[in-house]
């Protein structure tokens, strides 16, 4: 458990309680991935979802890394579930940063769940 004199509550409660913790299978034609950071530096993010009529209806997320690398990405992926996909760009990393008040020594840590998300958006598009 992490303090809460380092965090806020709310990132606090997601990282203790994380939603959307899973794996799709990657062969199934309707799970979009994206993945991010460097496994040899420790922290590294992978962001599934499913969508139907344009809705992510499914999504799923595994993260390895400091705490507010698995808060963010459980955060993000908890404030899209069941939203247009077209809505993924609109998503900020000013709006994050300040929903779950990290220090911007932290930013690194948005930015790279974000850049997940869009990776998984952008295999959507290509495929």
């Amino acid at each position: 458990m992490i303090s809460l004199k380092s965090y806020s509550a709310v990132l606090v409660q997601h990282f203790n309680n994380p939603q959307n913790v899973g794996h799709f299978n990657e062969q199934d034609q309707n799970v979009y991935t994206g993945r991010s950071g460097c496994i040899e530096s420790g922290d590294c993010v992978r962001v599934q979802f499913k969508i139907d009529d344009g809705i992510i209806n499914e999504i799923c997320f595994k993260a390895q890394g400091s705490c507010a690398t698995i808060a963010v990405a459980s955060w993000v992926t908890s404030k899209i579930h069941h939203f247009p996909v077209s809505e993924i760009g609109n998503l900020s990393a000013e709006l994050i940063m300040t929903e779950l008040q990290l220090p911007a020594a932290k930013k690194h840590c948005v930015l790279m769940v974000l850049d997940a998300l869009q990776k998984a958006a952008l295999s959507l598009k290509s495929s």
